[in-house]
């Protein structure tokens, strides 16, 4: 029982990591990310990303204006994946992190909710696999 348990586990981990698109292994040579600046609304605008760069999110607030905060996606260094850094934008410092992934035109929409079903699906699938195993 412990084995199917186990087996139902690395099952789930597997399929949510796939359909959340959370692969931030190395990436592939041309990848296409949606692009937009900070100061422009997003749109459906793209880049292709140079190698060793990965579709990144990033997320960043003023360290002086309190509810001052930044948007932006596009591609980065994976070095900047997952990271946290200090940028300077209009002449006012922001602490920005990077949410990246690697396969095409992962960095879109604004949050999770489109994948939903996705992960609604896996859980459904695990939970049968578990019981027919």
């Amino acid at each position: 029982m412990a084995g199917r348990a186990a087996a139902a586990l690395l099952l789930t981990a597997s399929i949510l990591q796939i359909a959340l698109g959370q692969n931030i292994t190395e990436p592939r040579t041309v990848l296409h990310c949606f692009k937009c600046d900070f100061d422009q609304p997003c749109s459906e605008a793209s880049v292709t990303c140079n190698e060793g760069e990965s579709c990144s999110t990033i997320r960043g607030h003023s360290d002086y204006k309190v509810h001052e905060s930044i948007y932006g996606k596009g591609c980065v260094s994976v070095r900047k994946c997952n990271g946290l850094d200090r940028i300077s934008y209009s002449n006012n410092p922001f602490r920005v992190t990077y949410s990246c992934c690697n396969t095409d035109y992962c960095n879109g929409g604004y949050s999770g909710a489109p994948r939903l079903p996705l992960v609604c699906v896996a859980t459904i699938l695990t939970m049968l696999l578990a019981y027919l195993l």
